[in-house]
């Protein structure tokens, strides 16, 4: 038998939006009530604590204790899964989702991947918030390990086996060509081709060591003539005739930022691919939140070929 802790689902509510917000004034107004109020719920919770979980200074507003930042992570969590206890309890009376998600992705994935879930989420499951955290892979796993994400997205290059995961949607590879480029005219391009011309290298881990595994399997050895984390900076720079660029997400212009011709090809033979997947701690239950936004991206992905 489990003993009553003597703390309310409402008191972690509160110190969580503190800890989002950075303030008692802030986090009152997100949850309509008076900053003393907060203010009180705070200290009664760490009176039961035993311990503070937060730090007051009137210049610097409110921040967690290393143990309050613990705290809060675990609260969370508890909180998700109380809303997910409640939302399957209820599946057969179709209980709407709600709930907030903390998504992780890879940066480079963001743009055209996040944008369209976002507005699926918000037309299908309008009770759903979804937060956003954009990085690259390593920064990902660890997030989403120590609870920080809810889940990531990511390609399915150098994960880590404590990571569960399920395909979202399997991309090709491509390469970027200026308008211009004898190539440009090509429905697909033969890597072997392009060996002797400058490569901008999409430098993002884990896309940077990936793209240089899969030239060194084609015996090819890449003149890098620049490195950038950015995929419109390498699209920009393949646009100004600079080198080509490789990549496994499409694009759906075939302008750079300064709107130069910039054409994006599939690579051939078309064997190089790289599935883009959704991950999540082995051994936790993913929220049924997550497995929505699992599902809206797969369903984006089938239907434009950007994907592809």
């Amino acid at each position: 038998m489990v003993g009553d802790p003597g703390i309310t689902f409402r008191q972690l509510e509160q110190l969580i939006a503190v800890a989002d917000t950075g303030g008692f004034a802030a986090a009152a107004q997100s949850l309509h009530l008076t900053p003393n109020a907060v203010a009180q719920s705070v200290t009664e919770l760490e009176r039961i604590l035993g311990v503070p979980v937060t730090v007051r200074q009137r210049a610097r507003g409110v921040t967690l204790t290393p143990t309050g930042a613990r705290f809060v992570e675990r609260a969370r969590a508890l909180l998700y899964d109380a809303a997910d206890l409640v939302s399957e309890s209820s599946e057969d009376r179709d209980t709407p989702l709600r709930g907030r998600i903390t998504l992780g992705c890879f940066a480079p994935l963001a743009p055209t991947v996040i944008a369209q879930v976002w507005s699926d989420l918000a037309r299908e499951h309008p009770g759903v918030e979804l937060r956003i955290v954009e990085a690259d892979t390593t920064e990902l796993v660890q997030d989403v390990l120590t609870s920080r994400v809810d889940a990531i997205i990511t390609y399915a290059v150098n994960l880590p086996p404590e990571l569960h995961t399920v395909e979202l949607f399997g991309a090709r590879l491509k390469v970027s060509l200026a308008g211009d480029h004898p190539l440009a005219g090509q429905g697909s391009v033969a890597l072997e081709d392009l060996a002797d011309e400058p490569l901008v290298l999409l430098d993002k881990a884990p896309s940077g060591e990936n793209t240089l595994n899969i030239l060194r399997r084609r015996g090819i050895t890449p003149r890098i003539v620049h490195r950038t984390e950015d995929f419109e900076l390498m699209r920009s720079l393949v646009g100004r005739g600079a080198g080509y660029g490789m990549h496994f997400l499409g694009v759906g212009t075939e302008l750079s930022r300064e709107g130069l011709p910039v054409v994006c090809r599939p690579v051939s033979p078309g064997n190089e691919r790289e599935s883009v997947v959704l991950g999540w701690p082995r051994g936790v239950t993913v929220p049924r939140r997550v497995r929505a936004v699992a599902d809206l991206a797969r369903a984006s992905a089938e239907g434009s070929a950007i994907f592809r």
